[in-house]
Formats: structure tokens, sequence, C-alpha cells
């Protein structure tokens, strides 16, 4: 994430790779200060953000966020002004992480530390979402269970140009 480079992760159901992602994009925004700004991505903007659902992304980063003594979270950081739906904040050195749904011109319009791609097998618009990544982040973590060969996750996967992860059981 802080040097940039492109990772697919090939996993399994059930891994925890959704978290496993989502942690350190909240140490960072919580630690490293200024231009720690994260987008999270999936092929539904319900899988993205729905406040009080923790099978969201943003969900995710709310009950970590919320569950870390008060002396880790920014100073006058809260969870009612400071993650709003599909934005969450940091008060301190104004890093955010933002969640999208997928589009053609996904992440288009802004910069990026790092940007999530959850379920990248199953989106409807892989190939022009992937592109459109690449001119807001050097980093870019393309994770999915595998959904055959007739995506761009499985041709990303296959074609020896990118950093490879495979976790399965």
């Amino acid at each position: 994430i802080l040097n940039g480079g492109d990772i697919l992760i090939d996993k399994s159901r059930d891994m925890g790779v959704s978290w496993c992602s989502l942690i350190p994009f909240t140490w960072c925004w919580l630690f490293k200060g200024e231009g720690m700004d994260f987008l999270c991505g999936s092929r539904k903007e319900q899988y993205v953000d729905k406040i009080g659902d923790m099978a969201t992304l943003l969900q995710k980063i709310r009950f970590i966020l919320e569950n870390l003594p008060a002396w880790m979270r920014p100073k006058g950081f809260s969870i009612k002004d400071n993650a709003t739906y599909m934005k969450i904040i940091n008060p301190v050195t104004k890093s955010v992480i933002t969640g999208e749904a997928t589009n053609n011109n996904f992440s288009r319009g802004g910069r990026q530390r790092a940007i999530l791609l959850d379920e990248f097998a199953f989106w409807d618009v892989d190939a022009p979402a992937w592109r459109s990544s690449a001119d807001t982040t050097e980093c870019r973590i393309a994770v999915s269970t595998p959904e055959g060969f007739n995506n761009h996750f499985a041709k990303l996967r296959h074609s020896g140009s990118i950093e490879v992860v495979s976790l399965h059981w």
C-alpha cells in the first residue's frame, strides 16, 4: 500500500480476506497522517455500505473503529459525524475512506492511496473499472473467489502481469 503495486488475491469463501484488506486501510488512515485516502468498491452498492450491516465493507471499518480504545481513535472522531454513508473521515488528518459501487468510470475524479476491488470476478464492468482505477492509484487490491475464465479477474490471475496471492482451504 505504501510503496505502490497491484495485487490480486484469489481466495475461497469465508477466508476473511475482506477484513484482512480493510484492516491495513484503517491502520494507515489512523496512523500514517495526511493523504491516506482509500476507496472500497464492490459489485453492488448494497455490498459497499449499509449502515449497521456487517456484510458491507464500510460497516466493517466502522466496527473496527467503534471497538478500538478511545485513545486510539482520532481526536474528535465520532461514528455519527465522521462515519456517514459511503464515507469515513479522519477529523485530524482529513484522510478519507470512501465507498463506491462498480461502474464504467469507477474511481475517476480523485486520487487514492489504494483501492480495494472486492469480489472483482463478479463485477459487470470489471475491465473498464480496472482501467479507470489505474489513473487513480498506484495500488489496486483485486479480491475474489473465482468465477470461471470469462472475466477480468481471471485474465489478470493468469496473465503473469500482477502479483498473485492464493488463499484456498
